[in-house]
Order: C-alpha cells, then structure tokens, then sequence
C-alpha cells in the first residue's frame, strides 16, 4: 500500500486526503501550525499528527512513500527540500516555486536523493 504524509491541513491539504481515501491510499501522517487544522485532519484521517514538518519527517520517514506539498508558494521549497534530506518522492501544490533559484535547487535536491518530483498542476 502507497504512504503519504502531508504538509498542510487546510483546504488543498484536504482536498487531496479526500482524493487519496478514494484510491486508496494509506494517510499516515499531518504536518500544520495550525492546531485546530491539525487535530480537525487527525480526527478525519485517524492518522498522526505533527507541529511540524521537520518532526514529522524525522519520526515517521520510514513509514511512508512520498510527501505532499499543501502550504503557501513561499514555503515550497524549504518542503521540498525537507522531503529530499530523507529521501522521499514529493508532489507539490502549484505554483511550483516564486524565483527560478528556488526551482533549481527543488530540481536539484530531488535529483540528488534519487527522489520523483512532481508539481500538482490542474
């Protein structure tokens, strides 16, 4: 069974955990700042969750496949680059990224790790 863990709680976050309950896919684990986002997403999917990304990769990156991007452009790759540091594929919401700088380095440290990328275009 395919695991994901998922940065974000809030509308997009969802809006994929619902698509992956459909295709069943396993939901292991939520990363958000945001407590009542967090506790509300724990509660829906039964599944772990976290204040944040960092300590969510460090406990659970064995335990699952890939990660999924759900949180403002801004913070993409910082994500992805987490994602990367363990060796995890990662989708990503859109936009890919603010400056070309950013995209290189997500394309670079995805391509390193031996890691898929891949940005959630609609």
């Amino acid at each position: 069974m395919v695991r994901v863990a998922i940065i974000g709680g809030g509308f997009m976050g969802t809006t994929h955990a619902k698509g992956y309950k459909n295709i069943g896919v396993k939901i292991v684990a939520i990363a958000d700042i945001d407590k009542k986002a967090k506790d509300d997403f724990v509660k829906t999917y039964n599944c772990k969750g976290f204040d944040s990304a960092e300590e969510m990769l460090k406990e659970i990156h064995s335990d699952i496949n890939f990660v999924d991007v759900c949180i403002p452009t801004y913070h993409h790759e910082e994500m992805v680059l987490l994602a990367a540091k363990y060796n995890k594929h990662v989708l990503s919401e859109k936009p890919f990224a603010l400056t070309l700088e950013a995209i290189d380095n997500m394309l670079e440290a995805t391509e390193k790790s031996g890691s898929i990328f891949m940005i959630g275009q609609v």
